[in-house]
């Protein structure tokens, strides 16, 4: 089976997953919200944010030889990376390094998408946002099709 296909299919399972359970949580939370501002940026902001973090999946299961490095990934990586994107304040207060620190996270324009699709605020462009997340999506896609093509920590 060609790399890209098990990448594919690797995904596929992550993205149906997180789809179902997106979906569970908009219709518990839909008769509490406003609605959404921008339906089609929403989706395709979440959808891009499926696909990075099932890509990362991917490269941190053939990456871990334990559970304790795909921890290092959740809890050093991500976890830091999301808290510093702007999720909990708005960027535009921050002034300075913290200001340029927050632009080069990747996660800051993934939040920015999708918070302008789901309430029209926009900290950041949003096609620059989108163009970000899609080129991040396809180098961990890359990374993580030629892992498999080479076999890396692989059992034949």
């Amino acid at each position: 089976m060609a790399a890209w296909r098990m990448t594919l299919a690797y995904m596929v399972g992550s993205l149906v997953r997180a789809g179902i359970t997106g979906a569970l949580l908009v219709v518990i939370a839909a008769p509490f919200t406003g609605g959404v501002h921008a339906p089609v940026l929403a989706l395709v902001s979440l959808a891009l944010t499926g696909v990075i973090f099932a890509a990362l999946g991917v490269v941190t299961g053939i990456w871990a030889e334990s559970f304790d490095q795909f921890s290092f990934v959740a809890n050093l990586v991500i976890a830091p990376l999301t808290l510093v994107a702007g999720v909990f304040y708005s960027v535009q207060d921050l002034s300075g390094i913290w200001a340029f620190l927050t632009r080069l996270d990747p996660i800051f324009y993934l939040v920015a998408a999708a918070r302008g699709g789901f309430v029209g605020l926009h900290e950041a462009p949003v096609t620059l946002s989108l163009l970000v997340a899609a080129v991040v999506a396809a180098g961990l896609i890359s990374l993580a099709t030629l892992m498999l093509a080479r076999g890396w920590r692989l059992k034949p």
